[in-house]
C-alpha cells in the first residue's frame, strides 16, 4: 500500500520552520536542517502550493488510497 500520510497527517512543510535549529542538534548526519529546508522551500513552495496541498488531500490521497487497495487485491494472482 502506498503511504503518502507522512505529508498530509499533520501542517508540515519547510516554509513553516523558523530556522530555530534544534533539529540539527538530532541529525546523525550533522546536516544543517534549515538551511536545506531554505532550499526546498525555494524549489517546491512555489506561489499556489497551499492550494495543492488541499486538492492532494481531498482527491489525490483518497484516490491513491483506493488505488493501492486494488493493486493489493491483485498482487496474490
Amino acid at each position: 500500500m502506498y503511504d503518502c500520510r507522512g505529508v498530509t497527517n499533520k501542517k508540515a512543510s519547510a516554509g513553516l520552520c523558523n530556522q530555530c535549529g534544534r533539529c540539527s542538534t538530532f541529525c546523525p548526519q550533522f546536516l544543517d536542517i534549515p538551511k536545506e529546508l531554505k532550499v526546498v522551500k525555494k524549489e517546491f513552495e512555489k506561489p499556489g502550493f497551499n492550494h495543492m496541498m488541499t486538492f492532494f488531500k481531498k482527491v489525490g490521497l483518497p484516490f491513491v488510497t483506493k488505488v493501492s487497495k486494488v493493486i493489493d487485491l491483485f498482487k496474490d494472482f
